[in-house]
């Protein structure tokens, strides 16, 4: 049924997302993958525990990935498994992270701005392509930005220089 969808799919648009769960926990996600005509950009949302192992990261460097977006909840281990619910997903999820940027593939990173403050100099660390900062307060949230390395990492050190 996804293959269908995968082939039905309206050529105006230029992306296509993939997202919902785990999608590498499909036996069929590199065959959807394959599918999807090279015109556009594949973007994938991940937790990136999957890509721990360093093979998996490599084998989907040839594919037309335009961004693994991966979640992280806290850069703090015991925060971040304490969301998560499982032991080892924060080890698994870092390694994730820095087996994709390895392997070439841009890697986007979200993140609470709580945990970003001052903790953002190690995902430049790993290596990733771009860092979104969202908030998650009730009362009067600050606007959320995505932040690009390259052309705004002068902005990022700004907003957090003081940290």
């Amino acid at each position: 049924a996804i293959l269908k969808k995968v082939l039905a799919v309206d050529r105006r648009y230029s992306a296509v997302e993939i997202f919902g769960g785990a999608p590498f926990a499909r036996m069929d996600i590199f065959e959807i993958i394959r599918k999807i005509p090279s015109s556009f950009d594949i973007n994938i949302h991940s937790n990136a525990r999957v890509f721990a192992y360093p093979g998996l990261a490599r084998e989907l460097k040839g594919y037309n990935i335009a961004c693994v977006k991966v979640a992280v909840f806290s850069l703090d281990k015991h925060r971040y498994e304490a969301v998560t619910g499982v032991a080892g997903s924060f080890v698994q999820a870092m390694a994730g992270v820095k087996n994709l940027c390895a392997a070439g593939i841009p890697v986007g990173v979200a993140i609470p701005a709580a945990e970003a403050r001052g903790n953002w100099r190690a995902l430049v660390s790993l290596g990733v392509s771009s860092i979104s900062v969202y908030t998650v307060a009730k009362r009067q949230p600050l606007p959320d930005c995505a932040l690009c390395f390259g052309r705004k990492i002068e902005t990022m050190k700004l907003l957090w220089l003081r940290s």
